[in-house]
């Protein structure tokens, strides 16, 4: 019984991106810093990028009940780089946010 032949690739291996300004890979970041979506996007992309987008992805938290505070704070306690980069902790009520700041 003969062996299945070896099926070459005609793919060229990936070539390595140019590299950025950090001036320019924080603009792109700053630029996008009002919508989650993106910044988490942005953040998938590259290490420079994940670096940038958590200053702004964690700039806030929202805890809107009991359980999301317990879980939060063993996100953080698992996450010891996230406490530095956190500016605002919000505790609401429902639609009452009971802090100026960050909106529910």
């Amino acid at each position: 019984m003969n062996p299945l032949p070896l099926v070459q690739s005609r793919t060229k291996a990936p070539q390595a991106l140019p590299k950025f300004p950090t001036e320019v890979i924080e603009e792109v970041i700053n630029q996008a810093s009002d919508n989650f979506d993106s910044l988490r996007n942005l953040s998938l992309l590259c290490k420079e990028l994940l670096t940038r987008a958590r200053f702004h992805l964690f700039t806030g938290i929202v805890i809107r009940n009991v359980e999301q505070m317990e879980s939060s704070r063993e996100f953080l306690d698992s996450h010891p780089w996230v406490p530095p980069l956190v500016r605002k902790v919000v505790p609401t009520m429902g639609e009452l946010t009971i802090s100026n700041g960050l909106k529910s």
